[in-house]
């Protein structure tokens, strides 16, 4: 889910002014009275819930935390600049807490620099509070007579749906979730029966609205104390994808300080089937994800062991054929470019990274090359996980400084060229799991 929540610290980081608490808004009920304040790039500094009546008005929160709501921004700018009389798109920035507060303001200028959005943005906290907005990016669609018809995550938002809300057509988006079915552990038993005295269990089932799990990376389960490892691994609202990456490398996410895994394994499996829809996932629907459990006695329970009784059930349930092989995939390929690299060289220090978020800016001192790379590519859009790999052969250590929109390719690409440095477009062998029809 391209969607974060938000932890915040409730004291003494706002002043809630002269305004009562207010229960989060309701869908298809007017909107509650609201005021906010430090509002730029607007006729107002200060709006209210009648400055845009007439209009549709969308409430874009978003925040540093979450990489998917920097990079909502380029939607929220496309709907405003396709529709700039029926709709308002007011973007409100989390500032408080020590992650947003040094660079929010900072990184919303560069991306307005970068792409030209047209874009009022309001730096005030009040209603992430007042309304309980508990992750990002969230996005509250009000109509023109101020009743609220939509809370989404923008993960499907498009100027084609805006068109059709506008039209008074309903539209289906993603949905923000704040409760679930169950909050069970194990998503798949009843109240009544305790998983500690199960055995022995290798369960799968549709995903029917319960908690969102992620998986332990199965290294890691292993070596858990045993109270733990006696009560099952288990992963709830997962892709067949997901499930696949679990069975055959362990692990759902590979990133850059796993040195076992990546650049060595390609994180995305090839899906070379002939009917590819049980691969499919519809987060309105629910349809395509999946919750697993499994419970092997403690003297069975490996790392090994625990991938072949998946990879079992996933054969026996799906029909499909796994292997991993060694292919070329694609990378991006950290390169020098020219002898201005030689100006990198440390001069000395403890090491240290000034600043806390890398989405506001890079700039480090008496730092590897690998964590130098990892800082600076952290940010940009990968949807298919693509792996960057340092091939600059720099030996030394560095200082460098790296000041731009964190969030675009080529704004990275111009501050490294000033740097002696180059991403370049490459490809290495690597394992990847290839998933087949099954041989006849």
């Amino acid at each position: 889910m391209k969607w974060c929540v938000v932890l915040f610290l409730m004291v003494n980081c706002v002043t809630l002014r002269a305004q009562v608490n207010i229960s989060p808004p309701s869908i298809g009920e007017r909107l509650p009275a609201f005021v906010l304040e430090d509002v730029k790039y607007s006729d107002f500094s200060k709006v209210n819930n009648e400055t845009y009546e007439g209009k549709w008005l969308f409430l874009h929160f978003w925040s540093l935390g979450c990489s998917a709501a920097v990079q909502s921004l380029d939607m929220a700018d496309s709907i405003q600049k396709s529709f700039p009389k029926e709709v308002q798109v007011l973007l409100i920035g989390h500032k408080y807490g020590p992650m947003n507060e040094e660079g929010l303001e900072k990184v919303f200028e560069r991306k307005r620099r970068t792409n030209g959005y047209d874009l009022s943005i309001a730096y005030d906290t009040v209603l992430y509070q007042q309304w309980s907005v508990v992750g990002v990016p969230s996005i509250y669609i009000v109509d023109p007579n101020g009743v609220l018809r939509y809370v989404t995550s923008g993960a499907d938002l498009s100027v084609k749906k805006v068109r059709s809300i506008i039209d008074g057509h309903t539209v289906t988006l993603n949905p923000v979730v704040t409760e679930y079915l169950s909050s069970n552990s194990s998503c798949l038993f009843d109240d009544d029966i305790e998983t500690g005295t199960i055995m022995y269990a290798s369960i799968l089932t549709k995903w029917a609205g319960e908690r969102p799990r992620l998986g332990y990376e199965l290294d890691r389960f292993v070596v858990l104390p045993d109270d733990y490892k006696r009560q099952g691994w288990s992963v709830s609202f997962a892709t067949l994808t997901l499930l696949y990456q679990y069975a055959y490398h362990g692990q759902g996410w590979f990133y850059m300080m796993d040195t076992a895994y990546y650049g060595k394994v390609h994180e995305i499996p090839i899906i070379a089937v002939s009917d590819a829809s049980a691969f499919a996932a519809d987060f309105n629907t629910g349809e395509g994800y999946y919750n697993y459990f499994l419970k092997l006695p403690l003297d069975k329970l490996t790392k090994s062991e625990i991938m072949h009784e998946m990879q079992t059930m996933l054969e026996k349930n799906f029909g499909f054929h796994a292997t991993v092989e060694i292919r070329d995939m694609p990378v991006w390929s950290l390169e020098i470019k020219n002898d201005r690299y030689k100006r990198l060289r440390t001069n000395g220090g403890e090491p240290k990274f000034f600043g806390i978020n890398s989405v506001a800016g890079v700039r480090v001192r008496n730092y590897l090359m690998s964590d130098f790379v990892r800082l600076v590519t952290a940010n940009l859009p990968n949807e298919r996980r693509i792996p960057y790999i340092d091939n600059t052969g720099i030996d030394f250590r560095i200082d460098a400084n790296i000041q731009t929109d964190m969030t675009d390719f080529e704004s990275i690409q111009e501050a490294l060229g000033r740097c002696g440095l180059e991403l370049r477009r490459r490809t290495k062998a690597m394992n990847v799991l290839v998933i087949r029809d099954p041989v006849e």
